[in-house]
Formats: C-alpha cells, sequence, structure tokens
C-alpha cells in the first residue's frame, strides 16, 4: 500500500494547527496512482479524524473519465463509510481548466456527494478560507 511518505507523484500531509489534510499531486499520473493516492488520503484522513481536505491537482491536467467514474463509484462512497460527518474537500485546478469549462466529469468533483462536500479553485487562498469555515 501506498504510504504518505513513499510516492514520487504525490505528497499527503495532516496539518494539526488547522486540522487539514493537504494532498497535492506532483505529476501527471495513470489510473493506478491516482486510485493509490486517493486510498492513501483517505487513510491518513481517518487516522486523523480530519474531515477539511486541500487536494492540489494543479500539475496535473485532470481527472479523465476513468477517473471521475472511479471517484463518484468508489472513492467518494468509501470516504461516506469511514466518516460519520460531513467531509470537505477543496480541489485546486489550473487556471485554463477553469477557464475552458472542461465536462464537469473531467473535474474532481462538480457537486456534493451524499456527505462529501467539494469545491473546486484556481486560489489556495481562497480555498483554505472555504474549509477553514467548517
Amino acid at each position: 500500500m501506498l504510504t504518505a511518505n513513499d510516492a514520487s507523484f504525490v505528497t499527503i500531509a495532516y496539518r494539526p494547527d488547522v486540522d487539514m489534510l493537504v494532498t497535492r499531486w506532483l505529476r501527471q499520473v495513470g489510473m493506478e496512482q491516482i486510485c493509490a493516492g486517493y486510498r492513501a488520503a483517505l487513510e491518513t484522513a481517518a487516522l486523523h479524524g480530519c474531515a477539511r481536505w486541500l487536494v492540489d491537482t494543479r500539475r496535473r491536467a485532470g481527472t479523465d473519465l476513468d477517473g471521475a467514474e472511479w471517484m463518484f463509484s468508489t472513492f467518494f462512497p468509501a470516504v461516506q463509510l469511514r466518516f460519520g460527518c460531513p467531509v470537505y474537500m477543496a480541489f485546486l485546478v489550473a487556471p485554463p481548466l477553469m477557464r475552458n469549462h472542461l465536462p464537469n466529469a473531467l473535474l474532481p468533483i462538480a457537486e456534493d456527494f451524499g456527505n462529501v462536500h467539494g469545491q473546486r479553485f484556481t486560489d489556495e487562498q481562497q480555498a483554505v478560507k472555504w474549509l477553514l469555515q467548517f
């Protein structure tokens, strides 16, 4: 299993000062790495009981249809099972993705999914500000 410190494609860190999980994708990745990275993020968040996630995808071109399918069919339900409270995810995306208005399925999250609530941002300060209100 991938751990927070052994991957060249993602970093995962819990910030106790703001009770926030910070996941940063470092490069473009394939489906296997997407799944491993998000599973490791879920394990780290669950370990700390952390329901606020900052997910930086700016170094990735986006999520393809297979990735979006996996997120909605597998990952978000797994998050719901692990947390008995709402989980808030702020996804940082590259400005061109926001400007080009790519189909929602190609972005990590388009709307709320059960007790998983998401929002997309291009500015990290705005994303953190949004998360800190919960």
